[in-house]
């Protein structure tokens, strides 16, 4: 009976030991590893990279000439309409995302945000093509075709701010492709990590 009973201690002590010994968490090789996750990681690059170049790139093409492929206007005018997109920014981000991501999922909205740089970028040149051909003259009011140029800029970057709705979307992305609660830190910091590249990177390069 008392070895029976000392079994018995020795069986439950080790299980104690084994459900106390913390799981050794995955590396960050290891979080690496799985495709999906990199994939996920290299969005994130991609993301910051087209959100952080746009903005300079907007500025500089509103402020450039028209000759040489801008819209020639003024920093006062440049400022008041990047106002009004940020006050956009802050509706869809505060009243709008959440509604969204309910009916279609973070996955959803993500692409959906990503598809939206690309016609960003394609939209402006387009843009000073046609004020090139309407004329050059800096007075907007003295050629009427020339003002809805100048609402197609605001419609680009109202675009911008529908597209910056990945941001939000991507943490929840993010957030789904951690393998486990203690690799939580872990896949933030290299998504953040990645994005940080793309923000580098960005601005010097579309400048």
């Amino acid at each position: 009976m008392s070895l029976m009973q000392a079994e018995d201690t020795t069986d439950g002590s080790a299980t104690a030991a084994e459900l106390s010994s913390p799981t050794p968490l995955p590396t960050t090789v290891e979080l690496l590893s799985d495709p999906l996750r990199r994939r996920v990681i290299a969005a994130g690059f991609c993301l910051a990279f087209f959100a952080i170049g746009f903005d300079p790139l907007f500025a500089l093409w509103n402020y450039t000439p028209i000759p040489l492929g801008g819209l020639g206007r003024e920093t006062q005018e440049i400022g008041l309409l990047l106002s009004t997109a940020a006050i956009v920014g802050m509706v869809l981000n505060g009243f709008v995302f959440h509604r969204l991501e309910r009916r279609f999922g973070s996955l959803t909205l993500f692409i959906t945000g990503m598809s939206l740089w690309p016609i960003n970028f394609i939209a402006m040149p387009i843009i000073s093509s046609l004020v090139r051909t309407l004329g050059e003259s800096a007075d907007y009011a003295a050629l009427p075709q020339l003002k809805g140029v100048w609402f197609a800029a605001l419609c680009v970057l109202l675009v911008e701010k529908m597209a910056s709705l990945a941001f939000p979307a991507y943490l929840l992305v993010v957030r789904e492709a951690v393998p486990d609660p203690g690799s939580v830190g872990a896949v933030f910091g290299l998504a953040h990590t990645a994005s940080s590249i793309g923000q580098c990177i960005a601005p010097a390069f579309m400048s």
